[in-house]
């Protein structure tokens, strides 16, 4: 409580006394003494030193827990990145290759941390495992030649592209081991996701379906008011009579894939056809021959032979896609927070100016 003014103030001062015994000590530690402060700041500042002498000396990115990704390493990474993605460098913007390359250098961060722990773990994978995913890796490639040629690219012998492959499976297995118990959905999980979204998500219905054949001339090459008159004397010859629909379109339909089936579409939905096709359809009966009718590729004479309604998918039907995409996006969550647990305990330097 302040005193009144005019008051005489007989507080001691406290605070002031206490500010100035920190002061002193501050002082004594980092100019005076040696003390834990000064051994503290000045042994960071004499890693720090080291360190950068050392990323230069050998092309250093990062150092994980002092252990090294060298320039070298992030430039063989970059490149297997792209071609797993069928491209190379050359496809690449300047811009785009730079974000690429600081993306891949966050990859093998992660990388190396798991095998850090993986070693300092003792943790090992069965043999029979390591070797089926060797084998597997292996039958990705049409022949050995071209196995090798991989393998030359990223300067690996079959040695080291096989302790390479041993790595990254037993990475997988380690991390599997630390995030499968926290991404398991029960029936309860799958059952409330259901409920939620039956309704408004597409994926929860099958929707309406058609089946119809049709005869069909094209207007993309060939145009003009003949290609109008020669589908209204098709359509005339079928309502009359005059032949079947299999013989017509045999005869006159320019859909190469359905003509020797009697023009036969099979069942398709909506989203499989164009617009404009969909609505010259729409309000035929099972049974009905449409009237001529023309879309952005040609001219259209349509049966429609079948159509089934929209209908709900049953929770039992979809419960192994839902329990695979739940577990999924939960994967993605664990993981997330794993890597981000690890890097937060790790020494982790950069040093961007060597890429």
């Amino acid at each position: 409580m302040r005193p009144p003014p005019g008051a005489k103030n007989d507080r001691f001062p406290w605070r002031f006394i206490v500010y100035l015994l920190v002061l002193f000590y501050l002082v004594g530690d980092l100019v005076l003494f040696d003390g834990p402060i000064h051994q503290y700041y000045f042994k960071r500042q004499a890693f720090s030193e080291e360190a950068r002498k050392f990323a230069e000396e050998n092309k250093v990115i990062v150092l994980v827990n002092r252990e090294p990704i060298t320039k070298d390493q992030v430039a063989l990474a970059v490149t297997d990145h792209l071609y797993r993605r069928g491209k190379t460098a050359e496809d690449l913007t300047e811009k785009n290759l730079q974000i690429t390359t600081l993306a891949v250098v966050q990859d093998l961060v992660n990388d190396l941390l798991v095998t850090q722990y993986c070693e300092g773990e003792g943790f090992e994978v069965p043999e029979e495992i390591v070797n089926e995913f060797i084998s597997s890796f292996e039958s990705q490639f049409d022949s050995a030649e071209s196995l090798a040629g991989r393998s030359e690219a990223l300067k690996l012998d079959e040695e080291n592209r096989n302790r390479r492959l041993k790595r990254l499976i037993t990475e997988k297995y380690w991390i599997e081991k630390r995030i499968d118990p926290a991404v398991a959905v029960t029936d309860e999980e799958a059952r409330d996701f259901y409920e939620r979204n039956r309704k408004i998500e597409p994926g929860f219905q099958n929707p309406e379906r058609f089946h119809a054949r049709h005869i069909f001339l094209s207007t993309v090459m060939k145009r003009g008011p003949e290609r109008e008159q020669l589908i209204r004397d098709v359509h005339r010859k079928l309502v009359a009579s005059e032949a079947p629909f299999e013989k017509l379109a045999a005869e006159f339909s320019e859909d190469e894939r359905t003509k020797n089936r009697g023009g036969d579409l099979n069942w398709f939905t909506a989203a499989r056809m164009p617009d404009d096709f969909i609505k010259g359809i729409a309000e035929l009966k099972v049974g009905e021959v449409s009237e001529p009718f023309q879309t952005s590729i040609g001219w259209h004479v349509v049966e429609l032979l079948g159509r089934k309604p929209a209908e709900e998918l049953n929770f039992d039907t979809l419960k192994p896609e839902i329990v695979a995409y739940l577990t999924s996006k939960r994967r993605e969550d664990v993981l997330r927070e794993l890597l981000e647990k690890l890097r937060s305990v790790a020494s982790i330097e950069f040093f961007p100016r060597n890429l």
